[in-house]
């Protein structure tokens, strides 16, 4: 049978797959508790302020993958899972690691290999994830940590937030969700006439940031702009509009950011490109991204 017959096409809507990280006390786990019917692996019991329905004890990762199969399988009503958080699930990996090789710290299996044996774990809890997210939103909340950056590209290295989990576990998880969410307080920072120091201004702003610059790490699969409001209703309505309703926001926010871009050159060809592409949905979100680098570091 030709696989042509199975050709769809359009906008296929499924449940979320998430991960949001983010500064201390930003507000990741109220959040995650606006989505629809939550239950949370709250590991790290951080919900307790919250009216939601929890499991809290977990005496290692099997636990974790018994219940994700348990929801697959049964029929409870719930909408969301929650797992709060990844860096907790991190430490049930590495708790097992250590338990499977006879070690007190993962640091003492020789030549680096307890993370490459974690790495296995990893692999089929997101896999038990991937099939839960068929029916159910999946959202994983994480901590945040800084780190120094040297790529390769740059003259110099610089400090970027990232999620707090070995660059092994970091990258399965942000290749296998849709989104990786970067949430802060809004921040611009004036430098002075010899550009060696800076002030940052801010109103205490929430915000969601969607794309990577080289503060953060961020990606998302919904059109969605650079920066929006770190709320519920805002982030799942900018998921749902249409595409002619993105391209038009999308635009009406760029002629609004590109003002505030410090470099007067690159301000006039930014405005030229954003009329030359006004209608081409991809080609916006790639400037909102560039654009976003360019008033990062001032206004």
């Amino acid at each position: 049978m030709s696989l042509l017959k199975n050709v769809e096409s359009g906008i296929k809507h499924r449940p979320f797959f998430l991960t949001v990280y983010g500064v201390p006390g930003i507000g990741k786990t109220t959040f995650a508790a606006d989505f629809e019917k939550p239950l949370f692996a709250d590991i790290e019991k951080g919900s307790g302020q919250l009216k939601v329905d929890r499991i809290s004890e977990f005496n290692g990762i099997a636990d974790l993958n018994s219940l994700i199969k348990d929801l697959i399988k049964d029929h409870h009503g719930y909408k969301t899972f929650v797992v709060d958080t990844v860096d907790a699930v991190e430490r049930l990996i590495v708790k097992q690691v250590c338990i499977d090789k006879g070690k007190q710290n993962i640091e003492d299996i020789p030549y680096g290999k307890g993370y490459v044996f974690a790495e296995t774990y990893w692999e089929v809890l997101i896999s038990n994830l991937k099939v839960l997210r068929e029916t159910m939103n999946v959202i994983l909340i994480a901590h945040n940590a800084i780190e120094r950056v040297n790529d390769p590209t740059q003259a110099v290295t610089y400090d970027q937030f990232n999620i707090k989990l070995h660059k092994k576990a970091n990258a399965l998880i942000s290749e296998a969700v849709d989104a990786v969410l970067f949430c802060a307080y809004e921040v611009y920072v004036k430098s002075n006439q010899e550009g060696t120091k800076g002030k940052a201004f801010g109103e205490g702003k929430r915000v969601m940031y969607t794309t990577a610059i080289p503060g953060h790490v961020a990606k998302n699969r919904f059109g969605l702009p650079s920066v929006i409001p770190f709320e519920y209703n805002a982030f799942t309505s900018s998921v749902f509009r249409s595409e002619d309703t993105k391209v038009v926001e999308l635009y009406e926010k760029l002629k609004t950011d590109i003002p505030r871009m410090s470099d007067v050159e690159a301000k006039k060809k930014a405005a030229v490109y954003l009329e030359k592409h006004k209608s081409d949905l991809p080609s916006l979100m790639k400037m909102d991204q560039r654009v976003q680098e360019a008033i990062s570091g001032a206004v």
